[in-house]
């Protein structure tokens, strides 16, 4: 979903992360390129119709989104610890 929002914004946006940090709340972390004011309203309108009125979402600029140690860049991190169903993997 996040993808296909950020393509339509392509180069307003120059990169992005979405950052998971309560069931309730989410932080998009956005690298602004020109044009970034007009779309702005655009990404938090499209965001929180898909998640819903029960999640909060937050949209911040930055000046840079960390790579891994690998060199990679993640969309999507989750730090709210929900388990996946079915899953057993009891560190989630």
């Amino acid at each position: 979903f996040f993808i296909v929002i950020f393509r339509e914004v392509i180069p307003r946006v120059k990169t992005f992360q979405v950052v998971q940090d309560e069931p309730d709340h989410i932080s998009i972390f956005v690298v602004p390129g020109d044009g970034f004011d007009e779309v702005r309203e655009y990404i938090l309108e499209r965001t929180s119709a898909y998640v819903g009125d029960d999640v909060r979402v937050e949209l911040i600029t930055v000046d840079s989104i960390p790579t891994t140690a690998g060199g990679k860049r993640r969309l999507f991190i989750s730090k709210c610890g929900v388990k996946a169903a079915g899953s057993i993997d009891e560190d989630v």
